[in-house]
């Protein structure tokens, strides 16, 4: 649910203050050849705690 919420507000956010808000952070740690170790779901399910290594 929030992920859609995020990709609606996108564009807004990012004229209004440039970062991103929906970046898909644990598909790019994968995508960059670190090994996740674990997850986990902090404040909400808004922000998580990714533990990963090389």
């Amino acid at each position: 649910m929030f992920g859609k919420i995020m990709d609606i507000l996108d564009p807004l956010t990012v004229r209004m203050m440039g970062p991103h808000i929906n970046r898909r952070t644990i598909e790019n740690i994968d995508k960059a050849g670190l090994r996740i170790k674990s997850v986990e779901d902090q404040h909400l399910k808004i922000l998580k705690l990714i533990i990963a290594e090389p």
